[in-house]
């Protein structure tokens, strides 16, 4: 999955490297070559009566049951679990760290994550991960905590004024962006491998954290940048992304706080909004500094102590605000959502829960690889469907997602064939049922089982080629997602062993034990206005 989710934006029109591959998460396995592709083509024929046929088939659903037996209670929660801000993930888990990564805490808090790389020579990348983002601001902040990263760019202790920080980074030959998202913000620097270059950079990424001056004049002008990046980064997919959250966690924080934000907070937040979320989080407790380069390891920490042991930790600093609730025993929902420019319909058969925290170890990783192996399975059963003569699905997939550490979210999705959505649902019906009823074969599971060992092995066999600025995002994801960041080596033993220990049966019991409940949604993504209308009659 790529560091940008849904909703996160960037401080300029740069993006962020591209995702890093690993058949060890949920979204790889499930999705495998499984990713919903969009068609061209207009949508003819008799739209109405394909709505009213939906309507019936959402009739029909409830009446049988999707899911056979769908009768499992689930716990909510209106908080993340989460561990000591000074804990590192492998300090709670059986699986061995990455013996080159050297990590550190400093005492007012801040941590930092470190490693000795060649690859590429006379490079290194450096990173600031505050772990705070747009679920933290106040309803009058909403979109600050975009715009604050702007307005880090525009001005700080050591450089001023704008212009001096650009002329900085050309200078020493650095790239610098940052992008926010719900739960992070994250600020970087890619930059040769010299003295007084090393030294800049580590001074920018001080400032960064602490030495923004919010000059008014620079607020006022950087409105406009801010509320057209909302209109640039408009598209259909994160319209219905929007309508999708709001249907489904309407009591949610999540479908409350868009990083985007409000317009009018946008135009009117005064000055001191702003300071009011830096000085509350960026404080060290919440940062991380990533250090990956061609660089003495311990140049690299003396770097980063010279640089942030005089950062202050507040008494009260911000905390983490009540997240709200997913919804519990709602039973069957259903809703179509509609936007003139959809250009290919998609049935999403969708279950939610709270995300609930484990220490990523060998037992907890085990116990999420059965139903990654059984959506992976049922997506290579949509592939194979949608090349049938006669099928009315272009494309497949099932993947289960974790929401920024909140939202445990479940979704099977097909493509419909122009002109045939009607055949599709009953398509993913039927799919959904059959693997609740009967299960996986042992050549299914082998199939997924070969191409993981592969992988990994993959993965092992370039693992000295790893590039310092994928490396260091590497260590973003596991900082976000709390997970150890262990070797490839390591990751082909767990492998090997938890899929050597896995049957069918297992795995048809997690793909039962997850979508075996009433709590579940079935809805339709259209260009036609008029299925709304239906639906609503």
């Amino acid at each position: 999955m790529s560091r940008k989710e849904e909703g996160d934006t960037d401080s300029s029109s740069g993006g962020k490297d591209p995702e890093r591959q690993s058949l060890e998460s949920s979204e790889e396995l499930g999705r495998g070559d499984n990713n919903v592709k969009q068609s061209e083509g207009s949508k003819g024929g008799n739209k109405k009566r394909r709505n009213m046929f939906l309507l019936a088939v959402i009739v029909l659903v409830v009446v049988v049951g999707l899911v056979v037996g769908l009768t499992v209670g689930l716990q909510n929660s209106s908080t993340a679990q989460s561990y000591a801000s000074d804990t590192w993930p492998h300090e709670i888990s059986d699986i061995p760290p990455d013996p080159r990564v050297r990590y550190g805490n400093l005492p007012n808090g801040l941590r930092y994550m470190i490693m000795s790389n060649g690859e590429l020579p006379d490079r290194l990348s450096i990173r600031l991960h505050i772990d705070a983002g747009s679920l933290h601001e106040d309803d009058d902040q909403q979109g600050l905590a975009h715009f604050l990263e702007h307005m880090v760019f525009e001005g700080t202790r050591n450089f001023e004024e704008l212009p001096e920080l650009d002329r900085e980074t050309q200078r020493i030959g650095a790239h610098s962006n940052a992008y926010t998202s719900f739960d992070e913000t994250v600020y970087f620097l890619d930059l040769p491998v010299e003295n007084e270059t090393v030294s800049t950079g580590f001074t920018i990424l001080r400032d960064f954290a602490d030495g923004a001056l919010f000059d008014e004049d620079r607020i006022e002008i950087e409105r406009g940048v801010v509320l057209s990046e909302d209109l640039s980064g408009d598209s259909v997919e994160w319209r219905i992304f929007l309508k999708q959250t709001d249907f489904l966690f309407p009591d949610h924080r999540l479908a409350q706080r868009w990083p985007i934000g409000k317009k009018d907070v946008i135009r009117t937040a005064p000055r001191q909004r702003f300071v009011d979320f830096y000085t509350q989080y960026y404080v060290p407790e919440r940062i991380t500094v990533v250090a990956v380069g061609d660089m003495d390891i311990d140049q690299l920490e003396a770097y980063i102590v010279d640089s942030f042991e005089s950062m202050v930790q507040p008494e009260e600093a911000g905390q983490d605000p009540d997240m709200g609730t997913v919804p519990k025993d709602v039973g069957f929902r259903a809703a179509i959502f509609t936007d003139e420019e959809v250009i290919s319909e998609e049935a999403w058969l969708t279950t939610s829960r709270p995300w609930q925290f484990e220490p990523d170890t060998e037992a907890s990783r085990t116990k999420r690889l059965p139903l990654d192996l059984a959506h992976y399975i049922l997506g290579r059963r949509f592939e194979v469907l949608a090349k049938e003569e006669g099928s009315p699905i272009t494309d497949g997939y099932a993947v289960r997602e974790n929401l920024v550490n909140l939202i445990d979210w479940g979704h099977v999705v097909v493509t419909p064939l122009e002109g045939r959505w009607e055949d599709a649902v009953r398509v993913l019906e039927q799919e959904v049922r059959r693997a609740i009823e009967y299960g996986f074969t042992s050549s299914e599971l082998n199939d997924i089982k070969n191409k993981a060992t592969v992988g990994y092995g993959a993965a092992v066999a370039t693992a000295d080629t790893r590039e310092s600025s994928d490396l260091s995002w590497d260590f973003i994801d596991s900082i976000n997602e709390r997970a150890v960041f262990s070797t490839p080596e390591v990751d082909l033993d767990f492998i090997e062993k938890a899929l050597d220990s896995t049957t069918p049966e297992i795995v048809h019991q997690a793909f039962k034990n997850y979508w075996q409940t009433e709590d579940v949604a079935l809805f339709l993504t259209t260009s036609d206005e008029r299925a709304q209308t239906t639906a609503d009659e």
